[in-house]
């Protein structure tokens, strides 16, 4: 489990910074870093979660996993 959490915000990060169009600017992109490392370091999930977008789908190992 904690592999797939780390995946996910793995993939979240790179989303911020392949797509600026979520971001105006670079301060809301270091914005959205900063939440990003508190919920990591505080291993929670849900704050993770809370950073994605509703459509948010991944496919690993041949399973698709979506923001649910």
């Amino acid at each position: 489990m904690k592999k797939s959490i780390f995946t996910i915000a793995a993939t979240l990060a790179l989303a911020v910074v392949v797509v600026p169009s979520f971001a105006d600017d670079k301060s809301d992109i270091k914005a959205l870093y900063g939440k990003l490392t508190v919920a990591m370091k505080a291993r929670s999930a849900d704050g993770i979660m809370k950073l994605g977008t509703k459509d948010f789908t991944m496919t690993e190992k041949g399973q698709t996993m979506d923001a649910k």
